[in-house]
């Protein structure tokens, strides 16, 4: 069965009847509901705005209450930091009071030694010769003579000393008959020593001679054998001098010695002067033990 002509509605309803283009009363509807619907979006906006202000925190509602009348800040220069570089600095640490205590501590002392035992004191003979070269009235003259005594520690001599004038060179006495006539001296007396300085080989030591004898004018020229004077006096000797020594061997030393004799006498009778002091160079040697204990 054919349908009725002009179409059948739908199923379902029947729709509007179409309005007619360029219908006022249409385009008043459309405008009602799009003012309706833009309502709807200011009431919706208004509420969205409420809430986003509830929302911000306090100091924007301050700044928001700011009268619109007060000067803009001016704006800030923009400065950025680099903070790919950091450290920590290093917590200030107290400074820390160090108390040094120093304990002294005494060790006992040690223990003593014994006492070494001195040495014994130890005297040593000895017995030598001695030759002179000196002066008498101021000629020169040669002396002879020994010695003899003892040494202690290697250090102090003391002993006995004779010395007798043996040779006179020019200078001649003569009496008043022409006759020539000699001078004979003679005397012994004490002799000291003290080294001042003992060496291996070599010594130095100060001496002295302490001594009284007689002199006199002989008949014979000659200065030794029987003394025949015709005038004596008696004197009195001292001789300081300087020996230096050397020990040549255990039994035998060597020494050369230097002073002057200093003699003091009788007066002869005039017109006789002889003057009997003078200088003196010496060679002394002597015979006994000298070497020191451990010396080799």
């Amino acid at each position: 069965m054919a349908p009725p002509a002009g179409g059948a509605p739908p199923p379902g309803g029947t729709p509007p009847a179409a309005s007619p283009p360029g219908d006022p009363s249409a385009l008043a509807s459309k405008a009602k509901d799009a003012l309706s619907k833009a309502g709807d979006v200011k009431d919706k906006a208004e509420q969205i705005r409420d809430t986003v202000e509830d929302l911000a925190p306090a100091e924007e509602e301050d700044d928001a209450q700011e009268p619109a009348s007060a000067e803009v800040a001016p704006e800030r220069e923009v400065v950025y930091v680099d903070y790919t570089q950091t450290w920590q600095e290093t917590p200030s640490v107290p400074r820390r009071k160090t108390i040094i205590v120093t304990h002294v501590v005494h060790p006992p002392p040690p223990p003593r030694a014994a006492p070494k035992a001195k040495p014994p004191q130890r005297a040593r003979g000895f017995l030598g010769f001695s030759a002179r070269g000196t002066t008498t009235n101021y000629n020169p003259s040669a002396m002879m003579g020994a010695r003899a005594g003892f040494t202690w520690n290697d250090r102090f001599r003391v002993g006995g000393v004779f010395y007798s004038l043996t040779a006179r060179y020019a200078g001649a006495i003569v009496d008043s008959r022409g006759n020539e006539l000699g001078l004979r001296m003679a005397y012994g007396g004490l002799l000291a020593s003290w080294k001042l300085y003992q060496g291996r080989v070599m010594d130095v030591a100060m001496e002295g001679v302490a001594g009284a004898g007689a002199a006199c004018i002989s008949i014979d020229k000659r200065s030794v054998g029987r003394a025949r004077c015709i005038e004596k006096v008696g004197l009195v000797s001292l001789e300081p001098g300087i020996e230096v020594g050397f020990t040549v061997a255990d039994w035998a030393r060597l020494g050369f010695a230097g002073g002057y004799r200093f003699v003091t006498r009788e007066q002869w009778r005039a017109p006789n002067e002889f003057t009997l002091s003078g200088p003196y160079v010496g060679v002394n040697v002597d015979f006994g033990r000298f070497r020191r204990p451990g010396h080799k």
